[in-house]
């Protein structure tokens, strides 16, 4: 495995990728156990797209092989298309940059491109 972001080391992102994990699994682990006020739960769903998102980048940048990168961020697709407020620009940018750049299917292209825009 080749490091492709050469600011920072193997170590660097294993630490962030771990920290990260951790977090997902407290929200999750909230989620499941009913520990979430209602009116709490989209917003909760979408911090945990961005951290999966965030982890993806890390993978990327520490060297990992993009068949897994590309399996990893297509599992994500229904998080995406079901809880994603599209709020932000910035952040749907990236979704759809990463989308692209992996080379998925037309058909998971549109669907991100729908949700994007709001149909």
């Amino acid at each position: 495995m080749k490091i492709r972001d050469n600011l920072r080391d193997k170590e660097y992102f294993d630490t962030f990728i771990e920290e990260e994990l951790e977090d997902i699994q407290m929200f999750e682990d909230s989620l499941a156990d009913g520990e979430i006020e209602e009116d709490r739960i989209d917003s909760i769903k979408d911090e945990i797209l961005l951290i999966k998102l965030g982890i993806i980048i890390a993978k990327y940048s520490r060297g990992d092989p993009l068949d897994d990168i590309r399996q990893e961020f297509e599992d994500m697709i229904d998080l995406f298309c079901g809880a994603w407020d599209g709020g932000i620009y910035e952040d749907n940018l990236w979704f759809a940059s990463i989308a692209y750049l992996l080379g998925l299917d037309s058909v998971i292209l549109n669907k991100i491109r729908k949700k994007i825009n709001g149909k």
